[in-house]
């Protein structure tokens, strides 16, 4: 399955021309190389946010203080 997903990150980059083939091919050896890491880890890496500890809020942080 990654093999596949990582051919379709090649065709849309390289279809969509905003990626160069430069680019679709270290998202791919960099994902390939994620991949290596361990199976449970996939390429979704790329798209999650930040942990949500930097996007709490500073008024959470006051109201735990006072």
């Amino acid at each position: 399955m990654q093999e596949s997903a990582l051919a379709r990150a090649e065709a849309v980059g390289a279809g969509h021309g905003a990626l160069t083939t430069a680019s679709a091919r270290q998202i791919a050896q960099a994902a390939h190389a994620i991949h290596n890491w361990g199976s449970h880890t996939h390429v979704h890496i790329y798209v999650q946010a930040p942990p949500p500890q930097q996007k709490k809020p500073a008024s959470s942080h006051a109201d735990a203080g006072a």
